[in-house]
């Protein structure tokens, strides 16, 4: 039209400029960084493992809240006795005043006991 011969999309699509040659790479390099990422993702989600009987530690629930919590409160309540194992990476604990209380596996740590005699 008007001089200039019509370029129709097939003309175009088999014929790779540089940059976009460039660009093909690019995209290539990203899908293989992408997989690498969701596998180390996927490896490193495995919550902590406790076995019944395991001594842990359970995160007090007022430091996550926003209230005014005075910082000289121990981080960690305890020790605690795991007595039970149920789906979802939940864990039934016992105090040493026998109550039993449900917690996520987020909110314990393992207990090790003091070596030191006083």
């Amino acid at each position: 039209m008007f001089g200039v011969k019509s370029r129709l999309p097939i003309d175009t699509s088999s014929v790779l400029t540089p940059n976009e040659q460039l660009r093909q790479v690019e995209v290539n390099a990203l899908v293989g960084i992408r997989k690498k990422l969701q596998r180390e993702s996927r490896s490193s989600t495995k919550g902590a493992k406790f076995k019944i009987g395991q001594q842990v530690l359970v995160l007090r629930p007022q430091l996550r809240k926003r209230s005014a919590v005075s910082k000289l409160l121990p981080q960690y309540l305890g020790p605690f006795k795991i007595q039970k194992v149920l789906p979802h990476n939940l864990y039934e604990v016992q105090s040493k005043s026998k109550a039993i209380t449900t917690f996520h596996a987020v909110r314990l740590i393992r207990c090790f006991p003091c070596t030191t005699q006083p």
